[in-house]
């Protein structure tokens, strides 16, 4: 597979850019973001709309793209009432900046006060077992394919691979499991409540999304309910979506 393995942050955390995430960062850097560097280093008037006729691409293509960068943490933008990424203002943040080399101690002390942002940085809001699970393999492929216009399978005539489509019926599946209520962001204590199906194991859906904690939720320790875990991944694939529906990460 194409593409950069990138040295981020931490000596032993890598970010994966498929070509094409890396062909619109290096555009937004070296072209549409004209304040990059010196002045006001994080505005932008750039549109996500402005940018797939300018490097060439359908829509289509460049929503999945920002939706990897997005993600990746590479890029921050402001988000519009429908939730499409194509039509939000896209701004770098430190990890652009730190991404390219550039953040010097000069843009921490006027930026942050002199304390730099990357002190204590560590996976968030993935876990590594989660960055190397058979769902973000499955994933990465999937997003790749989107990005390069490519087919994958469709659900109500709406792109859906295998990897999403299984993160959304797991919502369902660690909901009756967990008790866990999407309006509230609560959990029911004790558990596990209810099996989906005859067939369902937690075993296998912790191992296939690289999630951690217990199937019996105790209030004096929310973070360690595998519910929690698995709403960490859920949130990073699909951040609007869960704003929309009121879903939160519970006890934080």
């Amino acid at each position: 597979m194409e593409g950069a393995l990138t040295t981020y942050l931490q000596p032993l955390m890598t970010i994966y850019l498929t070509p094409n995430e890396r062909k619109t960062l290096d555009w937004l850097k070296n072209v549409g973001w004209y304040n990059w560097g010196p002045g006001e280093p994080y505005f932008s008037d750039v549109f996500g709309s402005e940018i797939p006729e300018k490097m060439g691409m359908p829509e289509e293509q460049m929503e999945y793209i920002l939706i990897g960068l997005v993600q990746k943490g590479l890029i921050s933008t402001h988000m519009h009432d429908d939730g499409r990424w194509i039509r939000m203002l896209v701004y770098p943040n430190w990890r652009t900046y730190d991404f390219y080399g550039e953040l010097t101690e000069e843009h921490i002390n006027d930026y942050y006060g002199g304390k730099d942002p990357r002190e204590g940085e560590d996976e968030e809001p993935l876990t590594h077992a989660m960055r190397v699970s058979p769902f973000m393999k499955e994933y990465t492929k999937e997003m790749e394919l989107l990005q390069k216009g490519e087919s994958i399978m469709t659900v109500n005539g709406k792109p859906m691979g295998n990897a999403m489509w299984n993160l959304i019926i797991s919502l369902r599946d660690l909901t009756l499991w967990t008790g866990y209520d999407s309006e509230t962001g609560e959990i029911r204590p004790g558990g596990p409540h209810m099996a989906p199906n005859a067939n369902w194991s937690i075993k296998d859906v912790k191992a296939y999304f690289g999630l951690t904690g217990t199937s019996i939720y105790e209030p004096e320790k929310p973070f360690g309910n595998v519910m929690f875990s698995f709403l960490r991944l859920y949130n990073w694939v699909y951040p609007h979506q869960l704003q929309r529906n009121n879903i939160r990460n519970f006890g934080g």
